[in-house]
């Protein structure tokens, strides 16, 4: 079932909080944690401070800050044991500790904030509805982090929570006010002010960004689906597409269950019959990390649209099919 929101919280460096809904959707704030200096961090940090932070990336005159969407994971622990956060850590300082975090919220965006002024004011300040709605002042905001140091920050997100927060920034390169980060709910790109800068393209290889999954996911099913077209009036419709676009494992399961399926619906369609309106679009990426991807789709047929949710893997280079709205499960109760 397609989810109606997207909402997201977002924890920089002393589990400030912030909403990863679509930009136009309005959050209720929560309780939020003490100032933490950046001495503190400073010191967990210790080990890992490089000098030049910055100097790699690519800057536009206007540039104050640059901020990358690492991916999403299901705990702070299994983000540090994959290859993204090794090659971020041996490049940035980042904070290796996020306090005030459990490490088991699920679905959790991370992103790394890296300001171009390396002695740059940093303050990460709260964002409340109120402030959304126009009853209080932006500028009233309570403080949740500040720095002098221009240290680049780790930034954890999680799906349906609300509260959000705002990043001002002020260094030799320009001043960057009560930004509020925010990833669109089609695409999960991020949604950018002036003066911030987009680097998610340098963390991540192109296959691990969600604009790529989202056209790897529909070419698969623009691929299906033309052949069920074409199919149309013959006895089995469209046939062979598991090999080619399913995991190792999902297709092995199928065989190992031939016959036990309590179902005559065609997979690929939810459904036993189609007409040429069959079609796909994907809706919205819910999660996405080294190896898995949850990805929410709409399936037109006869005219009407229906929601499903579907599974993910990358394996042997490229991302395939792992489950069609919850069948391989259901398969692998007839093993």
């Amino acid at each position: 079932m397609k989810r109606k929101s997207f909402f997201a919280l977002l924890v920089v460096s002393a589990a400030a909080i912030l909403s990863l809904s679509s930009c136009g959707n309005k959050n209720k704030g929560g309780e939020t944690p003490a100032v933490t200096t950046a001495d503190s961090l400073a010191r967990q940090m210790a080990d890992s401070l490089l000098a030049g932070v910055s100097s790699d990336i690519k800057w536009s005159q206007d540039d104050v800050v640059a901020i990358a969407d690492l991916g999403q994971y299901e705990s702070i622990d299994d983000m540090k044991e994959s290859p993204r956060y090794v090659k971020i850590k041996g490049a940035y300082p980042v904070v290796d500790k996020i306090q005030g975090l459990s490490a088991d919220i699920p679905d959790g965006h991370i992103l790394l904030l890296v300001p171009r002024d390396e002695a740059s004011k940093v303050t990460v300040g709260e964002y409340t509805y109120e402030m959304f709605s126009g009853e209080q002042d932006i500028t009233s905001a309570r403080p949740l982090y500040r720095s002098d140091k221009g240290l680049p920050l780790l930034v954890r997100a999680s799906i349906d929570s609300p509260g959000s927060v705002q990043i001002s920034v002020e260094g030799k390169y320009g001043t960057l006010s009560h930004y509020v980060p925010c990833i669109g709910v089609k695409d999960g790109a991020l949604q950018l002010s002036d003066g911030v800068k987009d680097i998610t393209g340098m963390m991540n290889d192109e296959k691990h960004t969600v604009g790529y999954l989202i056209k790897r996911t529909e070419a698969i099913f623009a691929d299906v689906y033309a052949a069920h077209v074409k199919a149309l009036g013959k006895d089995g419709g469209a046939r062979g597409f598991e090999e080619k676009y399913l995991t190792s494992e999902y297709n092995d399961i199928i065989k190992r269950t031939a016959g036990k399926r309590t179902t005559d619906n065609d997979r690929w369609v939810f459904g036993e019959d189609w007409d040429e309106s069959l079609s796909m679009r994907v809706d919205q990426v819910y999660r996405l990390d080294d190896d898995d991807a949850e990805v929410g789709i709409t399936i037109t047929n006869f005219g009407n649209d229906s929601d499903y949710t579907i599974k993910m893997h990358f394996e042997r280079g490229d991302w395939f099919v792992n489950d069609l709205d919850g069948e391989k499960d259901a398969l692998i109760s007839h093993l």
